[in-house]
């Protein structure tokens, strides 16, 4: 998270009256657990992610037999993106 960014998200979790535990650098909480949905080829999915910030949380399910894994990876200059797994997970 590039200095910009995590100013950025401080502001806002201090708008909103979250607490954070460090007071500069990137945010990087452990909180609570949530749900999260996405949609993708016009179907719903529901993922167990840990909340690590105001605006983020890291996904801590495997997909389903016979959906695509993905991986997410974290690079400082250009954020988060997504790679599938090869092949599928569990037996199809």
């Amino acid at each position: 998270m590039s200095p910009i960014r995590a100013t950025a998200v401080r502001r806002a979790a201090a708008r909103l009256g979250m607490e954070l535990s460090s007071s500069g650098g990137p945010v990087r909480e452990t909180w609570d657990w949530v749900r999260v949905r996405y949609e993708r080829d016009g179907e719903s999915y529901d993922c167990l992610a840990r909340r690590t910030g105001p605006v983020t949380a890291q996904v801590a399910t495997v997909a389903p037999p016979g959906r695509t894994q993905h991986v997410a990876l974290r690079s400082a200059e250009q954020g988060y993106f997504r790679l599938p797994l090869s092949g599928r997970s569990g037996p199809t």
